[in-house]
């Protein structure tokens, strides 16, 4: 391994490293807190959507928040784990293993942290262990890999139809 390429993969693994941190941090706040912070964000992106969300109806004001409260959780959970999948994938990118290895070391580490993010919240007050949300962070660490692979398949292809000469 180069040394380019050694700084590589030592920047990806701390850029994975600060999303366990991040995630973490995340999982260890009480369920008030944890419903506060994406109500607040939700808030925010509805009145971006919704001109006039403030002039609206408490009632119709609290059916939009519930409405939406649950999706926007699950989509933080999918895509938290969107980009730990892209990032563990790369972070083995360099290493001299065959790529199923990479995909499948950086498959276990997403199912790993996947598990550990639940079993951390089980023991968080008012929070609970998902099976649910496990499924949903596997799936976005497996769309995030796919998505890698996918642009490096295509970059290859690209390189081939480059370098091939027309008659």
């Amino acid at each position: 391994m180069t040394k380019k390429q050694l700084t590589y993969t030592i920047v990806l693994f701390s850029l994975l490293g600060i999303m366990f941190i991040v995630l973490f941090v995340f999982s260890s706040q009480n369920a008030e807190d944890s419903s506060n912070l994406s109500d607040g964000l939700l808030l925010s992106i509805l009145k971006i959507f919704i001109s006039d969300f403030e002039t609206i109806s408490e009632n119709q004001q609290t059916f939009l928040l519930e409405s939406f409260s649950v999706i926007i959780r699950k989509l933080a959970h999918f895509s938290l784990f969107f980009i730990i999948g892209v990032l563990s994938f790369l972070s083995f990118y360099m290493f001299k293993i065959n790529n199923f290895l990479k995909l499948v070391n950086a498959f276990g580490i997403s199912v790993f942290y996947a598990i550990f993010d639940e079993v951390h919240q089980y023991f968080v007050p008012g929070r609970g262990a998902s099976i649910y949300d496990v499924l949903i962070d596997i799936s976005g660490s497996l769309f995030g890999i796919f998505v890698v692979c996918m642009v490096f398949l295509l970059e290859i292809y690209v390189q081939k139809v480059k370098n091939t000469e027309i008659i």
